[in-house]
């Protein structure tokens, strides 16, 4: 079995229900920040000497509820408190669609979740993903209007699905 999936999956992203990343008080127009590398997208990279791949969970493998306690365990287990998130499902054929128009590619790899050893056993975490070709190497390069474009197309394909 292939760790790419397929292009008529559907992955999940978590977003914070912050000002960060919704553009209404009711937190449902998700920002362009919905597709941006995470801190811990970055640190995990870093680590593991890989490209910045965007965290995301494959909808056939994990619920948005799963999904949620995931990350608010990642959160309870690095001494902070869990934070309120709302999940946002799209198809890996839409978002290669918007990455491809904008002249980049994406590969969207399962990647459960191992580290550590009890975060594995959690509901869901054989559903971990990561996406490839959405966060730029170089900084001039995710400064530019054509990349911040792009993630605001990705987060308009967002369809919020109620967490269950």
């Amino acid at each position: 079995m292939s760790n790419v999936l397929p292009e008529d999956a559907v992955v999940l992203r978590l977003l914070k229900a912050s000002d960060h990343f919704f553009r209404d008080p009711d937190r449902k127009v998700p920002t362009p920040n919905a597709f941006a590398a995470s801190s811990a997208d970055k640190e995990e990279a870093a680590q593991r000497e890989l490209d910045v791949g965007i965290s995301l969970y494959e909808r056939e493998r994990t619920t948005p509820a799963q999904a949620v306690a995931i990350r608010q365990w990642f959160e309870v287990e690095r001494g902070g408190s869990p934070g309120d998130y709302r999940v946002g499902a799209v198809s890996v054929e839409q978002m290669t669609e918007v990455v491809s128009e904008a002249g980049h590619s994406l590969s969207v790899h399962r990647d459960p979740i191992q580290s550590p050893p009890e975060a594995a056993l959690l509901s869901g975490a054989s559903g971990h993903c990561a996406a490839y070709g959405l966060y730029p190497k170089s900084k001039a390069d995710r400064r530019k209007r054509s990349y911040r474009d792009m993630l605001a197309e990705l987060a308009e394909e967002l369809v919020l699905v109620p967490v269950e």
